[in-house]
């Protein structure tokens, strides 16, 4: 894997999701995390901060889906990614619900992404009145955690700008590196 970090903004929502949704479990949580995972999310975080994406949140995410998804890393991405979303664009980038169209939302969160993650680029094409084609940075290749946050983030995103029906289609990769999926709604 890549060198890579993540803003602690990501992990800051990673945290917030897990203690919102898992409230009982939480502890439990924390404590089948690696010592070095261990080590981010006892101290205090901070949304400025770079943090290792693998103990940040891969590790973290994996635990999280053997948990409270019966490993099922898509189900955790998604559901995570869609409470980042809620999370970031309701509260330090509000300002991107103010764009009207749904295509203008998803080249913004071009400049997003790039800033929670180091080295990580977005593709955005075939632009049409109801959809697009959206590429991102594969941050981890041995499985897709990281793929399906990022695809969740764009739902939730979409649904937040009153897009319906919002749907997302996995498509051959198309750029070296990269996951590739189509996302459309009415």
């Amino acid at each position: 894997m890549e060198d890579i970090k993540l803003k602690g903004v990501g992990v800051i929502t990673l945290r917030n999701y897990v203690r919102e949704s898992f409230p009982k479990q939480y502890e439990d949580w924390l404590r089948k995390l690696s010592p070095e995972s261990q080590e981010i999310y006892s101290n205090k975080l901070s949304a400025r901060k770079w943090y290792s994406v693998k103990y940040g949140i891969i590790e973290p995410m994996k635990i999280t889906a053997e948990l409270f998804h019966n490993n099922d890393c898509k189900a955790v991405g998604l559901k995570s990614g869609a409470f980042s979303a809620n999370y970031t664009l309701k509260g330090v980038y509000k300002a991107f619900l103010l764009i009207t169209t749904p295509n203008a939302l998803m080249s913004a969160s071009q400049r997003i992404i790039s800033r929670f993650y180091t080295n990580a680029r977005v593709e955005i094409d075939e632009k049409e009145k109801q959809s697009l084609v959206f590429s991102a940075t594969k941050i981890d290749t041995s499985n897709k955690l990281v793929d399906y946050k990022m695809i969740g983030w764009g739902v939730k995103a979409l649904e937040l700008i009153k897009c319906k029906n919002i749907k997302f289609e996995e498509l051959e990769d198309r750029y070296e590196g990269m996951f590739t999926v189509r996302y459309s709604w009415e």
